[in-house]
């Protein structure tokens, strides 16, 4: 009689919503916390690959990326110490970057640029100056 009673005894806690959505039982039975954290997911990715592409309000790419990657992080979707990992294993990336970018500068004529002469106002050409690195000195 008494394995009877034990068998029927239902847990009376009040439900409580997971602090987030990654606490939530991987599965209830019939999949319905895993779908949500996964169609969340997929969601947060989809909009932020969607506003690099198509740059609502004419706003950087840079503003939707992070804002995606954020987003995953406050709702518990992905875990601070998952995020930083992420970011520390991407120096071979921001190397390239680095590299592509400083490729186009010197594509573009930056450096050159950089180099050129600076141009001084006439008052400022006086005595030694003057004298050594004026056109009208050389005669």
């Amino acid at each position: 009689m008494s394995a009877a009673i034990h068998a029927r005894r239902i847990d009376c806690s009040p439900l409580q919503w997971p602090s987030r959505i990654s606490d939530a039982p991987a599965s209830n039975g019939d999949g319905e916390a895993l779908t949500i954290a996964n169609d969340t997911t997929w969601a947060i990715a989809a909009l932020s690959i969607f506003g690099v592409i198509a740059r609502p309000w004419k706003l950087p790419e840079a503003t939707w990326s992070v804002s995606g990657a954020v987003m995953l992080i406050v709702f518990g979707l992905l875990p601070w110490s998952d995020a930083l990992k992420a970011v520390a294993k991407g120096t071979d990336v921001y190397l390239f970057l680095s590299g592509m970018m400083l490729l186009a500068a010197r594509k573009e004529g930056l450096f050159d640029f950089l180099a050129g002469p600076i141009p001084l106002p006439k008052c400022q050409m006086s005595g030694m100056l003057t004298r050594v690195y004026s056109p009208n000195s050389i005669r």
